[in-house]
This record gives structure tokens, sequence and C-alpha cells, in this order.
């Protein structure tokens, strides 16, 4: 069955053109062969032409980190837009709690106000040595509940859903909510089904 060991909110950095968090990714060391998920969140303001901020490949020492989904959103109006990531690494080497993570985030268009990234991370036991099995996602949806669509699973299986959004998100059904950004401009959530059925599982917040 499948667990969360750990799950901590890491750092966070605000630039004009671009910003880079640096900071230990988890509380905890980490341990052997379990599935570590970094969900990375991005938000620009702007002068002029919202455009969705670019994410980087995160860095940290002794992993490599695999990019799942990332999605994004650009308000012209507001002048607002937010990018944001899922990377994970399987079966993962045991990760020291003083091992630093480092992502940057790039504006990609505009002027003018500043960028803003935070990531957060996970340890979770036992899905399998190659857990993305499947992945689902939505850019610029202009409605609520905020919706990436459904997935088609064998189960038991681990869901991960993450969002970036001017709404702020509650968890959906059958949901946990994960840690929320709490620097952006914007709203960056995450939710998490430890052991789904098998069967379609809708990911609306």
């Amino acid at each position: 069955m499948n667990s969360i060991v750990q799950s901590h909110l890491g750092a966070n950095s605000t630039g004009t053109t671009t910003a880079t968090a640096t900071g230990p990714a988890f509380t905890g060391n980490t341990t052997l062969g379990n599935l570590l998920i970094l969900h990375v969140m991005a938000s620009c303001v702007f002068a002029t032409v919202a455009s969705a901020p670019v994410i980087s490949l995160p860095t940290t020492s002794g992993l490599t980190w695999v990019l799942l989904k990332n999605n994004f959103f650009s308000d012209t109006s507001g002048l607002l837009s937010g990018s944001e990531a899922i990377y994970f690494c399987a079966n993962a080497p045991v990760l020291s709690s003083a091992t630093n993570t480092s992502v940057t985030v790039t504006k990609s268009a505009g002027t003018g106000n500043a960028c803003k990234v935070q990531f957060t991370a996970y340890e979770v036991h036992g899905p399998a040595v190659s857990p993305a099995d499947t992945s689902s996602g939505l850019n610029g949806q202009t409605t609520t509940p905020i919706n990436p669509g459904s997935l088609t699973t064998s189960g038991p299986a681990f869901i991960f859903v993450s969002a970036i959004a001017e709404a702020a998100a509650t968890a959906g059904s059958g949901f946990t909510l994960g840690i929320a950004s709490t620097l952006l401009a914007c709203n960056g959530s995450a939710q998490f089904i430890l052991n789904a059925a098998a069967g379609t599982v809708a990911t609306a917040f």
C-alpha cells in the first residue's frame, strides 16, 4: 500500500526577470527506493504582455528529476500568469536533508514587476519503480472547478494532481489536499489519492 513518508514546503524566491529558489527538499533523510515528487510553482505579474513563466529543470546533487507534466495560464487582461510542473525521481537513492534543491523561473516576455518561484516535495513509499503510468493536463482553463481531466488506472494507484490558478482550490472527491504555495501572486495547489481503486478517476479540484 502507498503512503506519504514526509512532505515539505520548500524554498522560494522573488526576482524581476528571473528567480532561483534553493534549499532542502525535505526535513528528514529519505529512504532508499522511495518515490520522490517535486512540485514547482511560479507566477509573474506584468506591466505589459502577460506570458507564462518558464520553469527550468530542477537540480539536486545525486538525483535526476524527470518531468511528468507542466501546465500554465496567462491572464492578459489582469497581467498575471502562472506555471507549474511535476517532477519525479523513482526508486530514488537516499537524499540527505542537508542537500539543497535548486530551481529557476524566467519571465518569458513582457515588462515590469516580478516573478516568483516556490517548490514543495513529497516522499512516497509503495509506488512501482516506474510509477508514471499515465497523465493528463489542461492549459488556460477559464472555468471552475479546476479540472485537469480523468485518468484510468489498474489500481491500487497513487494519484497526484496539481494546479496553478487565480482561484483557490479545495480538494476534489476522494482526494486529500497537499501543500499549497504561500508566496505566489496566484494559487499553486496539489491533491492526492494514496490508493485509488482500478477504474477511471476524476481529478477535478
